[in-house]
């Protein structure tokens, strides 16, 4: 087990487990094959409990490597956001934009995207390529967000079937 600076992830091997576990044994996995799942883990933990208790789970033999405290955290933030964050009861439409926005912006993330369906409307933002999903609003404020973004990125808001293409300068 060698110590790095860096993080660098695989989409897929992050998949494996979900953000409350991430944060309970505080990993990130970075790389999987067929049989072997690769995950950072800080250098003050128990790794032979945590490698025991993630083999159970996941099913598949574990290899952790360890690195800095803090280095893990932020990976921990950008890959698996906090769950208390992300439920967070929002007051007005405002916030709702401010908060995704923010959002996409402490992941780096390149573009958000607004699927609605009946019942909600799903946010994914694009993480080192992936889209990943962040967020479920009501279908009721759907409109008025996407009204917003519209008039502030100079699309037309009276457009409803073919997709746009916009830019904001957000600050």
């Amino acid at each position: 087990m060698s110590a790095v600076k860096y993080i660098k992830v695989d989409m897929e091997a992050c998949r494996l487990i979900d953000a409350r576990q991430a944060w309970y044994y505080k990993v990130v996995p970075f790389s999987s094959n067929g049989e072997k799942v690769s995950m950072y883990i800080s250098k003050d933990q128990d790794t032979q409990t945590v490698q025991n208790e993630l083999e159970i789970i996941i099913g598949k033999a574990i290899e952790l490597e360890k690195v800095d405290k803090l280095v893990l955290q932020n990976a921990l933030k950008k890959y698996f956001p906090n769950q208390s964050k992300d439920s967070k009861q929002l007051s007005n439409k405002q916030d709702y934009l401010d908060t995704i926005i923010e959002d996409a912006r402490i992941h780096e993330s390149s573009d958000i995207h607004f699927e609605t369906y009946e019942d909600k409307c799903r946010v994914r933002i694009r993480i080192d390529g992936h889209l990943v999903e962040k967020y479920l609003i009501p279908v009721k404020e759907y409109k008025t967000i996407i009204n917003k973004i519209k008039i502030q990125a100079n699309l037309d808001i009276a457009e409803k079937r073919l997709p746009q293409d916009g830019r904001i300068q957000y600050k």
